[in-house]
């Protein structure tokens, strides 16, 4: 048995989420894998994540989705 609560805020998603992680027990989060330059240009809510939430943060990289499901309308856009 497990709850879950979903929350809708404004602002930047790091530091929207890094306020959540004070009330939460895990945040689970996916990555999109572009690769170190496009990281550099655009930043990581996911990098943001494990140096900033009070909680433990598990990351699910784009390949451990795309290859353990079929290709949904909601992974296609992934």
């Amino acid at each position: 048995d497990m709850s879950v609560e979903t929350e809708i805020s404004a602002g930047g998603a790091g530091q929207a989420l890094e306020d959540l992680s004070k009330q939460a027990d895990l945040i689970v989060t996916g990555s999109r894998g572009w690769g170190a330059l496009k990281r550099i240009a655009l930043g990581s809510t996911s990098d943001w994540l494990v140096h900033h939430s009070s909680c433990p943060v598990l990351i699910m990289p784009r390949t451990a989705i795309a290859e353990n499901s079929a290709p949904t309308e909601e992974t296609a856009h992934v």
